[in-house]
């Protein structure tokens, strides 16, 4: 359109001047007969000439001028195609957000596998907003707009008056949905998919609050996207924003406690500084699956903190990623009381997945990309297999005969050579995309794999878990401002856990990881809201090796994940599921290894 604009108006712009002024005398002249006093005074005709041409003159003189200044605008700010075309790359989220907003864009369904509650009071104050709205005995409810949420839940969050206080950002419509979703619940866990803006809906919901008084919010996080969370607060609100970590940590939550605004901690940390906290009026736990082990000293912190704060908010895209025990460990951190429908269901040996969304969604709402991001581009996925031969094969072998992990290392790397062939694949691919100027991230479990990744890379970054938060952070920035051709080598618990990395559009996966969610974490990171290019995923694997095994559990755990998941949501994303048939399955991965180990010996 503004290309257009440029092309019509511009070349024509100097005569528009002209015209326009002369337009405005003539309006000028003809409005002389228009007052009261002078129509008395003036002939009939010049009456009627000014009253017919008058006010369209004095419209076509007030575009003119409004056209020129348009133009002079876009002349001043140098808005050429590419850079209109760059700030979108940059600013997607928002240009569609606005859209919707307009009503220029047909409305994006939003959906949810989960819903509300009846809230009522919490213990440690009541959450201001909230309403008393309970999902209803008997059935499920047939499928609605929002995902079987049942409808009158729908109907209470969509008519809720969300108040945008310090919020800066633009809303999707599905964000505005899951931010009206965390207010009017209180103490939910919102299960949104990887690379959806639950960092965006979570920080309206703050807004929201301080527009109604409440100043305190208090963030935990891992360490990996503490900087990030800091980041958007200061990117999406006028908020103040407080680091209670490492050295100062202390003058940092003194300050937050003093100013308000929003507090950030790691997991690691929390124990150190819970006693000194006090009062929360929203408490959040992100990537909150890393708590949901009753046992461990972590949870055991959050959920003291928890039964204090007035509000709690869970995220995480992976709330269940073996069993519907996990689930229930994170439900009863928000509510207790609802703990006993998740043991309830636990013991069905193969719970009804329409009664399972049902009774959770008193506290649990998610959404897929599928649901939501109808402007996402395409993924393509492809299994690259390559046979181990010679040096690399006796390595693997004598491998198998130590340990698992190290049989699982030696598949790719073979006798710790860039020649094994998975990294020869790799170096085959590099070129490609070099020529085609792709980023491209590489995602290994294995610190020695993204050592020989980077030499193959010639000498890329790489990102692990020893590397502290503030230089990772900094390494994806320099990733994602390069032009043209990049190769990042991620450990695939570091860099696929809370970081954005859209900015690259190709995932290479040097081998298969335990769990589906682990994968598909690391490939959200890439394929997720704000992507504009067409993502190629390709997943290196051995032929003879435990690696075929390990697919074959990864592909049935899928299929249990899918058969309890949101019949609208995304194949691969994560979903409330049961383990069933797995130790059925495991026991095969163990002899398959015994029979292989043994073969190796003869």
């Amino acid at each position: 359109e503004l290309s257009e604009y440029r092309r019509r108006v511009a070349p024509d712009l100097p005569a528009a001047n002209q015209r326009s002024g002369e337009l405005t005398a003539r309006a000028s002249g003809a409005m002389k007969g228009h007052g009261k006093v002078r129509r008395l005074f003036s002939s009939r005709a010049r009456q009627e000439a000014a009253a017919s041409a008058a006010p369209v003159l004095a419209e076509l003189a007030e575009f003119l001028e409004h056209a020129r200044a348009l133009l002079s605008a876009i002349k001043a700010t140098s808005l050429t195609d590419d850079v209109l075309w760059q700030h979108y790359r940059q600013n997607n989220s928002d240009f569609v957000a606005t859209l919707e907003s307009s009503g220029v864009r047909a409305a994006v369904a939003v959906s949810a596998s989960g819903g509300a509650v009846a809230p009522g009071q919490q213990r440690g104050g009541s959450w201001p907003g909230q309403q008393s709205v309970r999902v209803p005995a008997g059935p499920p409810p047939p499928p609605d707009p929002f995902g079987n949420l049942p409808p009158e839940l729908a109907k209470a969050i969509e008519a809720f008056d969300l108040k945008p206080g310090p919020l800066t950002a633009s809303l999707r419509r599905y964000q505005e949905f899951g931010a009206r979703f965390l207010a009017v619940q209180g103490r939910s866990v919102l299960g949104d998919d990887m690379g959806l803006g639950k960092t965006v809906e979570v920080l309206a919901c703050m807004c929201h609050l301080h527009a109604l008084g409440k100043r305190h919010f208090f963030v935990v996080a891992p360490n990996s996207v503490c900087i990030n969370w800091v980041r958007e607060v200061n990117k999406h609100t006028r908020l103040a924003a407080f680091l209670v970590h490492g050295q100062g940590r202390e003058t940092m939550l003194r300050q937050w406690q003093s100013e308000g605004g929003v507090a950030i901690t790691t997991y690691g940390t929390l124990a150190a500084v819970a006693p000194q906290i006090g009062s929360v009026d929203l408490l959040v736990a992100d990537e909150a699956h890393l708590i949901k082990n009753p046992s461990a000293t972590r949870t055991t912190v959050f959920r003291n903190l928890a039964g204090n704060a007035k509000g709690v908010a869970l995220l995480t895209g992976t709330a269940l990623e073996n069993r519907l025990e996990e689930m229930g460990s994170i439900v009863s951190l928000v509510r207790p009381n609802l703990s006993y429908l998740v043991d309830q269901l636990v013991n069905v040996f193969q719970p009804d997945p329409l009664e399972t969304r049902h009774r959770l969604a008193e506290v649990y709402l998610r959404r897929t990309q599928r649901d939501v991001l109808t402007e996402l581009p395409e993924m393509t996925q492809v299994e690259e297999w390559v046979t181990l031969e010679g040096d690399h094969l006796r390595t693997y072998q004598a491998a198998l005969l130590s340990s698992l992990m190290a049989a699982r290392q030696a598949a790719v790397v073979g006798a710790d050579r860039v020649d094994s062939p998975k990294l020869e694949r790799l170096g085959e691919l590099l070129e490609n995309y070099r020529s085609e100027g792709r980023k491209v991230v590489v995602f290994s479990f294995f610190r020695r794999v993204l050592d020989l990744v980077s030499q193959v890379a010639g000498g890329c970054a790489q990102i692990n878990g020893s590397v502290p938060a503030a230089e990772r952070q900094r390494i994806i920035d320099a990733f994602s401002n390069t032009q043209g051709f990049a190769v990042l080598a991620s450990q695939i618990d570091a860099g696929g856990l809370g970081v954005n990395l859209q900015a690259a559009n190709v995932v290479v996966l040097m081998e298969p990881q335990w769990k589906p969610s682990t994968e598909r974490q690391a490939v959200a990171r890439v394929h997720r809201m704000g992507q504009v290019d067409k993502v190629m995923v390709h997943r290196l694997l051995a032929r003879d090796t435990v690696e075929e095994w390990m697919i074959k559990l990864l592909a049935a755990k899928q299929v249990t994940f899918d058969t309890y998941a949101d019949p609208s949501s995304l194949k691969d994303a994560s979903a409330m599921a049961a383990d069933g048939a797995m130790p059925a399955i495991d026991a095969e991965l163990r002899a398959m290894i015994e029979q292989q180990r043994a073969r190796v010996s003869l």
